[in-house]
């Protein structure tokens, strides 16, 4: 998701739609700002309808750049569980 906003700076938001039951995604998307709009019954699947926009993203988005060689690629620094 990082790419798709840093490849081109007129991307005001982004959509998906994962699995509803598939947790590995539905969880990053919770964690980086993306909000669950609502469930989407599809010809071969249910989907979760997942929107989310470019200020949201970077502003709690899980990396962060310390000037050290690595980045903290956290997904559950934002959660509150």
């Amino acid at each position: 998701m990082h790419y798709i906003f840093l490849d081109d700076s007129r991307t005001e938001f982004v959509t998906g739609e994962p699995k509803y039951s598939n947790l590995a995604p539905l969880t990053y998307d919770h964690a980086t700002g993306m909000n669950l709009a609502k469930l989407v019954d599809l010809p071969h699947k249910r989907s979760a309808l997942i929107l989310g926009s470019r200020e949201k993203f970077f502003h709690v988005a899980p990396l962060r750049f310390d000037g050290s060689d690595t980045l903290d690629r956290n997904p559950f620094r934002s959660l509150k569980l």
